[in-house]
């Protein structure tokens, strides 16, 4: 799970904050809010290019502008 987290925090274009990870059986469980689709799909294929993993649920779901930290600045350009 470590290594998970930590490629979601270094990647630039995912804002990390709100998001939450589990890991059972060479499967990873993304949770919380980004602030766009691109950053969604961004996510999922950053935690699925480890070695090891099966399978990704990406139950990550695109915030509404000014809905909490990290999320206004970055949902206010979204299309």
């Amino acid at each position: 799970m470590e290594d998970a987290c930590e490629r979601l925090t270094e990647d630039p274009q995912i804002d990390a904050r709100r998001i939450t990870v589990a890991v059972k059986d060479k499967e990873i469980t993304l949770d919380g809010h980004v602030a766009s689709r691109f950053e969604k799909r961004e996510a999922e294929d950053c935690v699925e290019a480890m070695t090891g993993v099966n399978h990704v649920q990406n139950n990550l779901r695109i915030a509404e502008p000014g809905d909490g930290p990290g999320m206004s600045d970055r949902a206010a350009t979204r299309g």
